[in-house]
This record gives C-alpha cells, sequence and structure tokens, in this order.
C-alpha cells in the first residue's frame, strides 16, 4: 500500500485526548481519485517531531493504527521559528490512493511509538462527474409523500413553538438566575469589603472556613469516586447475578435431559434384558431341537438298518414265492402223471406218496403265503413309518432354520441395543460432566459475587463513614458538600452553622436566602420528612442508568431497576 517497503510503528492504544496535537488544514469533503493528494498539516508544541513519524490515511471507522489504507512518512520541520506551530505537507501518489468506492477516509498523523495526534475531517474520493450529478438529481415525490411531508411540517412548526415557548421560559430563568447573581455579587462585594475591614483573627477564621470547605471538596471528589466504584460493581453484580442465573437454567435443563435419558437408558436396559431372556429361551428352543432332530437322524437310520434287513427277508420270501410255483408246477405234474397212472393202473402206495407230498407243499405253500403277507404288511408300516420320519425331519430343518433365522435377529437386534445403550451411556457421561462443569462454573461465580458483595458493602460502609459529620475547632456541626462548586451560593451546600456563629456572617451565603436541607439539589423538591440517608438515596436515582442500553432510570424503584437490568 506504501511506496516505502518498511513498515510504520503501529499500537492498540487509542486516547483521544492526543487526537488535536497536529491540524489538519484545508480539507476538502471529495478529493478525484487517480491524482496526486497533497495533505497540509500543522505540528503543535506539544509535538516532538520523530523521522518515525508518519501520516496515514484511514477508513473511517477503525481501531488500531494497524488499519491504514496507504501512509507516508512525516516531513521534517524546519528550526527557524520554534514559537509558531510548524505548518507542513506530505503528497500521497496517486497508484496508491483508494478508488471511487463511496467510502470515507481521513488523514491520521501517528508519532514513533505508534499513538495518534491529529485526525482530520472524514472526506470521499469521488469524480467531478459524479459531484455535478449529485447536484442536478431531481427529487420526484408523489401526493402522498407531499402530504406527508405537510405533516410533517406542521408536526415540526407545532414543536418548534413549543420549543420556542420553552425557550421563553428558559430566558425567563436565566434573567432570574442573572438577578439573583447579580445581588448575590452585590452582597459578595459587600462581603468583600466588610472582609477588608475585619481584623486579623476574622481573617485567620475565614481561612480556616475555606480549608474545611476545600477538606469537603476532597470528601466529596473521594465520595464521587467511591460512588462510581460502587456503580461498577454494582453493574458487576448484575451481570454475575443474570450470568447466574442463566448457568442455573442451562443446569436445570441439563439435568432434566440427564433425568430423560436415564429413563431411555432405564428403558433399554430392559429391552436388553427382555432380548436376553428371548435369546435364552431361543437357545434352549434351538437346542431341544437339534436333540430332537439328532433322535430322529438316529431313528431314522435304525429304521433304514431295519429296512434293509426286511428288504432281505422281503428277496427270500420272493424267492420261496418262486419255490412255491415251481412246487405247484410239480404238483400239476405229479397230479397229470397220477391220473395217467390212475387211467393205466392203480399203484396205491405211489397215490398216498403223492398225496403225503401234496399236503405236505400246500401246508408249505401256506407257510409261505402267510409269511409273504406278513412281510408285505411290516414293508408297508415300514414305508409309512419311513416317510413320516422324513416329513418330521424335513418339519424339524424348516424349524431350525427359522429358528436360525430368529437367532440371528434376535442377535443383530441385541447388538443394535447394546450399541444404542452405549451410546446413550456415553451421551449420559457427557451430560453428566456438563453437568459438573456448570456447577463448578456456578460456584465460581457464587464466590465472585460474593467477593463483589462484601466489597460493596465495604465501599457503603466507608461512603456511610465519609457522610459521618467532621466536627471543627470550636465542636460545631459539620458542613456536608452535596454536588457543585463549594464556593457558589447555591442550595446544594448545606450548613448547620449559623449566621450568627461567624463574626461578620458567611461569606459564601446571599443574605436573606437560608438554607434548605430538605431539598432535591437536582429536582428542587423539597422533602422535610426524609432523612439524610433517604435524601442521598433520591439524589442518586437521578443519575441511575441502566449499564446495557444507557437507559435513564431515574424514575424507577429500585426493584424495578434491577428487574429492567435482569432482562438483558
Amino acid at each position: 500500500m506504501s511506496v516505502d517497503t518498511e513498515r510504520p510503528p503501529t499500537s492498540n492504544i487509542m486516547e483521544v485526548s492526543t487526537y488535536s496535537q497536529v491540524i489538519f488544514d484545508q480539507i476538502q469533503s471529495s478529493y478525484p481519485p487517480g491524482s496526486p493528494l497533497s495533505c497540509t498539516y500543522r505540528l503543535t508544541n506539544q509535538v516532538q517531531p520523530h523521522r518515525k513519524d508518519w501520516v496515514g490515511i484511514f477508513k473511517v471507522g477503525w481501531t488500531t493504527t494497524r488499519d491504514y489504507y496507504t501512509f507516508v512518512w512525516a516531513s521534517s520541520p524546519s528550526l527557524s521559528d520554534t514559537n509558531r506551530p510548524a505548518v507542513l505537507s506530505v503528497v500521497f501518489e496517486a497508484y496508491y490512493l483508494p478508488k471511487e468506492d463511496g467510502e470515507f477516509y481521513q488523514f491520521c498523523y501517528v508519532d514513533s511509538n505508534g499513538q495518534v495526534r491529529g485526525a482530520s475531517t472524514p472526506f470521499c474520493f469521488q469524480s467531478e462527474a459524479a459531484i455535478s450529478l449529485e447536484d442536478d438529481i431531481l427529487v420526484v415525490t408523489t401526493k402522498d409523500q407531499v402530504e406527508e411531508i405537510e405533516k410533517e411540517k406542521v408536526a415540526l412548526i407545532q414543536e418548534n413553538n413549543q420549543q420556542k415557548v420553552m425557550i421563553e421560559g428558559l430566558k425567563k430563568e436565566i434573567e432570574e438566575i442573572l438577578l439573583e447573581l447579580r445581588k448575590t455579587r452585590e452582597s459578595v462585594e459587600e462581603l468583600r469589603r466588610e472582609k477588608s475591614e475585619v481584623s486579623v483573627n476574622s481573617k485567620k477564621m475565614i481561612e480556616e472556613w475555606e480549608q474545611k470547605l476545600r477538606d469537603k471538596e476532597d470528601c466529596y471528589k473521594e465520595k464521587m469516586e467511591l460512588l462510581q466504584s460502587v456503580d461498577t460493581l454494582n453493574n458487576k453484580n448484575a451481570m454475575l447475578v443474570a450470568e447466574i442465573k442463566q448457568l442455573s437454567e442451562e443446569v436445570e435443563k441439563l439435568k432434566k435431559e440427564a433425568i430423560i435419558k436415564t429413563t431411555e437408558v432405564e428403558k433399554l436396559q430392559k429391552k436388553l434384558s427382555a432380548a436376553e431372556e428371548q435369546k435364552k429361551e431361543v437357545e434352549a428352543k434351538l437346542e431341544m431341537q437339534v436333540d430332537q432332530i439328532k433322535l430322529l437322524q438316529f431313528d431314522l437310520t435304525s429304521v433304514q438298518r431295519d429296512n434293509e434287513q426286511l428288504k432281505e427277508k422281503l428277496s427270500g420270501a420272493l424267492a420261496n414265492v418262486d419255490n412255491v410255483n415251481d412246487l405247484r408246477k410239480e404238483n400239476q405234474d405229479l397230479k397229470k402223471s397220477l391220473q395217467e397212472i390212475q387211467e393205466r393202473q392203480d399203484p396205491e402206495p405211489q397215490v398216498e406218496l403223492l398225496n403225503k407230498q401234496k399236503e405236505h407243499t400246500e401246508i408249505q405253500l401256506i407257510q409261505i403265503k402267510q409269511r409273504a403277507e406278513r412281510l408285505e404288511v411290516e414293508l408297508s408300516e415300514e414305508k409309512h413309518f419311513r416317510m413320516l420320519a422324513q416329513n418330521t425331519l424335513r418339519e424339524m430343518e424348516m424349524k431350525m432354520c427359522s429358528m436360525a433365522d430368529q437367532f440371528e435377529f434376535e442377535k443383530k437386534k441385541s447388538s443394535k441395543i447394546e450399541m444404542l445403550l452405549t451410546e446413550k451411556e456415553s451421551q449420559l457421561d457427557e451430560e453428566a460432566n456438563k453437568v459438573q462443569i456448570k456447577e463448578v462454573q456456578l460456584e465460581d461465580l457464587k464466590r465472585v459475587n460474593e467477593e463483589l458483595t462484601r466489597k460493596v458493602e465495604r465501599l457503603r460502609e466507608e461512603l456511610n463513614h465519609t457522610h459521618s459529620p467532621v466536627a471543627d475547632h470550636q465542636g460545631t456541626s459539620a458542613i456536608q458538600l452535596q454536588y457543585h462548586n463549594p464556593y457558589t451560593p447555591t442550595k446544594e451546600l448545606t450548613c448547620s452553622v449559623t449566621n450568627s456563629d461567624l463574626l461578620f456572617g458567611n461569606p459564601f451565603q446571599s443574605r436573606g436566602a437560608p438554607i434548605n436541607t430538605d431539598q432535591c439539589p437536582i429536582c428542587l423538591h423539597s422533602f422535610p420528612h426524609f432523612t439524610r440517608g433517604q435524601l442521598h438515596e433520591h439524589i442518586e436515582s437521578h443519575e441511575r442508568r441502566c449499564p446495557f442500553c444507557s437507559l435513564s432510570c431515574g424514575s424507577m424503584s429500585q426493584d424495578e431497576f434491577e428487574d429492567h437490568v435482569y432482562s438483558h
């Protein structure tokens, strides 16, 4: 931003009282952009020039001297004339100046310590065409706007008339005050003439009186400082009380959230225990089903083994059936041969032998048929039992698959519940930690609040001590100074010493104007039934202001004022 690569000395400390030590002359309201800018200034006797002093251009609203837009090193003044302020000038190159951006800037003179010693009036960078265009603008308004302007004009005229009436009243009051002041001046002149005629003893008494008044003025200054410190402490106390309330509300909210989350955790724990019980039941059922399946598999193997044996027996029976068929054929052959033999001759022994063989074969045939029928029945029963076993096995396998799926589902569900439970427990721990931190902060704030209240009480005791009367060397009551200059004859000066106690009267009191100790020096209302402390609280109520919005709260009571402060 600057021609010189070296950075100027800056500082964060801003003292407004030093801004008038360097005076900038001939500052225009606007400068054309794109052309060199000359800045003229005068150094007062309060500024000691240094080679590290610099002049910068700052945008209006800057907070520290580091916010400069551009700068040049200040010119060294000539040593020809040291009595008059040195008139110097610097030139800013056009390349480093701001463009036409509608912002306002100002010159600032900064010394080698980074302190601002002077600031110019604001100006902007604007072309001549824009300036002439602003001068030639034609304002077009509607009828409604004209009526509103007329209404505002009438209201402003009425307000102006009221202000004129008020000004007339104030002028009359000023004239009365001037008249009183003239009278007091005349009385002071008379008192001075009388004072010039008094003896040395009266001069000593007056000096002692003035010394007491100065002491009272010092006491009043100390009292005002204490009052300011009390106000600042009260403001801090109010802010701490508001922060304590906010923290207590946050703690209550966190406690409620913790209670809600503990109930949720208990519900989740109940669900988890129920899921674990279901898991155990499913595992027990699954084990029972596995045992049943093992038994059925064992029964199936035994049935298959019996089926093998029955198949072997059936094959043997079928072989016997073939033998029976062979025997039948042989029997038919024998019958044929027997008939042939009977036809030929009658051999009885052979017939008897054949009959016996026939009976024997018929008996064997019946036994074989019975055995074959029994084997067929057993085989059908075995087939039926095998079909039942296969069906039950399939059903058990299906049940086992469904139980396994249910077990996996319950396992996933229980894992999800455990994850939710761990998350809720972690959240609960975090909330508990937050509550503990808030409670620690609350305790710290309470301790700071107690310390501030003790400090306020100590300052109030010091204030009450400053209110206590100071006896003079003659044993008379003390003089209490309220708010204004003790050397002006106002009603704020309360004194219990009468004019008769002095040799030539009170030199600071106008004649015929008695001191009213029960009158407020601000609103000029009399309070004859008020004590000194109540009157002091009434006077302080006129200066009560909100520390946040700077609202005058003199008409509010103490409770209303505290509620207003807490509302922020």
